[in-house]
């Protein structure tokens, strides 16, 4: 069984986020991480654990990446870790601005 939300993510309220950072002279970077083959292992506190297939989470992450990319970010795509199914969550752990940097505390020890 595939999740019922798959195929229904829309990734535009991302990209518009991102048109609304103030402009400056630099292009923004976007730190992504391959899905790992594993992620079906992957940290799951508070839902009911369902098969993720594999395929659909990859497009889906392409589909991330490339709204990035259109609204002008430089994207640097880092290589899977098979043995790490939440090293795909990289992206979660800094927002760095000229001004100030935000690092979260993203819950789980293995993101």
């Amino acid at each position: 069984m595939v999740n019922s939300w798959q195929g229904m993510l829309d990734f535009q309220p991302v990209a518009t986020l991102l048109l609304t950072l103030p402009s400056c002279n630099i292009m923004p970077i976007a730190i992504t991480r391959a899905i790992s083959q594993s992620l079906k292992d992957c940290e799951l506190t508070h839902l009911e654990r369902n098969p993720i297939d594999l395929g659909v989470a990859r497009a889906q992450h392409q589909q991330y990446q490339q709204a990035l990319i259109s609204v002008g970010c430089e994207l640097i795509s880092l290589p899977e870790i098979p043995d790490l199914p939440d090293a795909v969550f990289v992206e979660d752990t800094a927002v760095i601005l000229d001004e100030v940097a935000i690092i979260t505390n993203p819950g789980a020890v293995s993101r």
